[in-house]
């Protein structure tokens, strides 16, 4: 393969150093003796454990994919000016996560309220979190990060794994057009009534059920946390107040417990709101198959 061309940009921000190391493997011992097959992953800059594996786990520096993407970017589509970019590491710099917002791909015209593209990137060298790569968009108003409802806006394994930024450059180039389509959607939404009472049901069947041993039961704090942030979209009750019910809950995340890692509760409920949204239980109440048929 030929050598990689490296075009020197701003717009997106490099990797902070802290995230910028080669993971060490070292043999896992026991009594002296190695751990057949069991290795250490270690932080080099703190010289800290961050995980384990075997052999065939061969963590490498986040930078490799970061800069990868950076290149990609600047290949492809999109307008990167005033492009803003935030990042966040986790368990000693183990896992990180990043946000780079593009404010100048907006979709004033579709929501009728201040919107931009916002893209996800995750990655983990000790193996709790697969490497991510999606677009999304973002309301300005709350900050919420709009979960696809329909469009697959995640770069692929196999689009990442090499780290090619051409490749990269060509995934990235079609997310405002995928963006656009869901944005329709979600103007879509405003037209399909949801009365509160259906509204709480919904909640209660799907993020407020739990099972017993005595049986299902509603865990009503939940519910009631829920329908507090539901009261708090000051919007029609119609199906965009449910969807930014949702979202907000996997976008505001509190943790409990100390030391708990606030990604990966995150995470978990970007997984769970997603598959909500994407079920057929969300699909009827907010009439999807209506939009379809119009567009």
């Amino acid at each position: 393969m030929g050598s990689i061309e490296i075009i020197e940009h701003e717009k997106i921000l490099a990797l902070p150093e802290h995230l910028n190391y080669d993971p060490i493997k070292e043999p896992q011992t026991r009594n002296g003796r190695e751990v057949l097959d069991k290795f250490w992953v270690i932080n080099p800059k703190t010289d800290q454990v961050i995980g384990d594996g075997k052999s065939q786990h061969r963590p490498t520096n986040f930078n490799t994919m970061w800069e990868s993407l950076r290149q990609g970017l600047l290949r492809s589509s999109l307008d990167l000016s005033n492009a803003r970019t935030n990042f966040w590491g986790y368990n000693n710099d183990a896992s990180f996560r990043a946000e780079i917002v593009l404010p100048n791909h907006n979709f004033v015209k579709q929501l009728n309220e201040p919107a931009c593209l916002k893209i996800k990137v995750i990655d983990s060298h000790d193996q709790k979190f697969r490497r991510q790569i999606s677009a999304m968009i973002m309301r300005l108003a709350c900050l919420n990060g709009m979960i696809s409802v329909a469009e697959n806006t995640s770069m692929s394994q196999k689009h990442t794994a090499n780290s090619m930024p051409e490749v990269m450059g060509a995934v990235a180039s079609a997310w405002p057009k995928m963006l656009t389509q869901e944005a329709e959607m979600m103007n879509h939404m405003r037209n399909v009534h949801v009365s509160d009472e259906a509204a709480l049901a919904f909640y209660s069947e799907h993020l407020a059920t739990r099972k017993t041993r005595t049986g299902i039961e509603v865990n009503k704090a939940r519910l009631n946390y829920i329908k507090v942030i539901h009261d708090s979209y000051k919007m029609p009750n119609d199906a965009y107040k449910v969807y930014n019910t949702l979202t907000h809950l996997s976008t505001h995340i509190e943790t409990q417990r100390e030391g708990a890692c606030p990604m990966t509760k995150q995470l978990r409920m970007e997984t769970e709101i997603q598959s909500i949204i994407r079920g057929d239980s969300f699909k009827q109440l907010a009439k999807l198959e209506d939009f379809a048929v119009a567009a």
